[in-house]
């Protein structure tokens, strides 16, 4: 190998390793999902619909959020991060789902 092409590689070493880090955090710590559900989604629906997925833990309550009677779930995947925003798409594309956000983004909006 050329010198030319050692510093190219060396230089882009770095860059390397943060897209490396960003693309599989997500099999190290997960990534926490929040999805809420419309007033007439009952709670049974929306833990089968949770369930079907595959994820670290689960869970679904009804009528806790803001004094409403809607359904929010929680899910913890251990994913890439281009399949978890996948799986956010696909529930804010489902009947009945309200919003669906990554839990952090969701608690920065509403302490802002």
């Amino acid at each position: 190998m050329s010198t030319s092409k050692k510093k190219i590689l060396i230089s882009l070493t770095p860059l390397l390793l943060i897209l490396f880090w960003w693309f599989f955090q997500g099999y190290i710590r997960g990534y926490e999902i929040n999805v809420w559900y419309q007033n007439n989604v009952m709670l049974l629906e929306a833990e089968d619909e949770i369930s079907s997925i595959k994820g670290e833990s689960k869970s679904c309550e009804k009528g806790k959020a803001f004094h409403t009677e809607n359904v929010m779930c929680y899910l913890k995947v251990k994913t890439n991060a281009v399949s978890a925003q996948m799986l956010i798409n696909k529930f804010k594309n489902t009947e009945g789902v309200m919003r669906a956000d990554f839990l952090g983004d969701l608690i920065k909006e509403f302490n802002d």
